[in-house]
């Protein structure tokens, strides 16, 4: 039978393989929410999406309420071409 000389080594690589193993399950938990869970409550939900901003998940949100700047933005542009044409 083998005997382990050098036991530091063996829990310095346990003690990596359970810090990496916690990580992964807090990774997975922020992913998780941040992906698959409803942001909002129903009542606050139905008003946001009612100005066309899809209230799903957080990373819908911060997407749809990009296009919707977007938009508001380009609107602002075109009235302002529309007021420089009118001078």
């Amino acid at each position: 039978m083998v005997k382990i000389k050098n036991r530091r080594g063996f829990f310095t690589l346990l003690g990596l393989i359970l810090a990496i193993a916690i990580i992964i399950i807090l990774m997975q938990t922020v992913l998780k929410n941040y992906y698959g869970r409803p942001l909002l409550d129903k009542t606050t939900g139905q008003s946001i999406s009612g100005n066309g901003v899809n209230v799903t998940t957080y990373h819908d949100v911060v997407g749809s309420t990009r296009q919707q700047v977007q938009q508001i933005n380009k609107q602002m542009q075109d009235y302002g071409r529309q007021i420089e044409e009118i001078k």
